[in-house]
């Protein structure tokens, strides 16, 4: 019992005292990749096309460097389709911007899973990225569909 308090109290405190990153997504996949993966609790800021309750901070295509900014992230999230020299644009000092992939296929939100996985090193994330494929394949064969009986 010992031994298992003393594991619980190193996780916590190893846990605790590691800062979270301030993230800003771009995009509603994005957001919820994040929060597959458990990382809700680090987005600051996402796209005015998002379902979460934060302050928005434009799109992929006209993302806004004022609010951006004003949030004062660690990384922006963003997808393919926003222009590179407007990523530079908006991106502050000190912020690092990240390109995902998603909108051609579900093989490129596989990809972008296993890319934030490994950027944020989220506990259990390989895991998680691992049984995707399988998980998203399961559920879309219970869709009606294409002309298919159920």
């Amino acid at each position: 019992m010992k031994k298992l308090f003393l594991l619980a109290s190193v996780l916590f405190l190893t846990a605790s005292s590691a800062e979270a990153k301030r993230i800003v997504s771009q995009s509603p996949f994005i957001t919820y990749t994040l929060e597959y993966l458990g990382l809700s609790d680090s987005i600051v800021g996402v796209s005015r096309y998002d379902f979460l309750d934060l302050p928005q901070t434009g799109g992929i295509i006209d993302p806004d460097s004022a609010a951006i900014a004003a949030l004062d992230p660690d990384i922006i999230l963003t997808s393919n389709w926003t222009d590179p020299k407007t990523l530079r644009n908006v991106t502050p000092d000190g912020t690092k911007a990240l390109v995902l992939y998603g909108f051609e296929g579900m093989k490129e939100v596989e990809k972008s899973l296993r890319v934030l996985t490994k950027e944020f090193d989220v506990p259990g994330g390989k895991a998680k990225a691992d049984a995707f494929p399988s998980a998203w394949r399961s559920e879309a064969r219970k869709v009606c569909g294409g002309g298919r009986g159920c």
